[in-house]
């Protein structure tokens, strides 16, 4: 993804839903250093490929709760 900051433990539960099922964004990934927002990231076509399973409805995570954000969370 681009330049990480680091996500709140917070902010995964509150925004993102982290476990929460079909309410979990599903833009929420696991990236080398931990959960990502690959929302809007042009990372191999990542953020495409997304829509394209949430369109198809074959995805668990459903969410799409904010407008993206660079950051990711270690240790949460």
């Amino acid at each position: 993804m681009r330049n990480l900051e680091k996500f709140t433990r917070e902010h995964l539960l509150n925004v993102c839903k982290l476990g929460q099922r079909a309410e979990t964004c599903s833009y929420l990934v696991l990236g080398v250093d931990g959960m990502e927002c690959a929302k809007g990231s042009a990372t191999s076509g990542l953020t495409t490929e997304i829509f394209l399973k949430r369109e198809q409805g074959s995805m668990t995570a459903m969410g799409d709760n904010c407008e993206g954000r660079e950051g990711s969370v270690k240790n949460a």
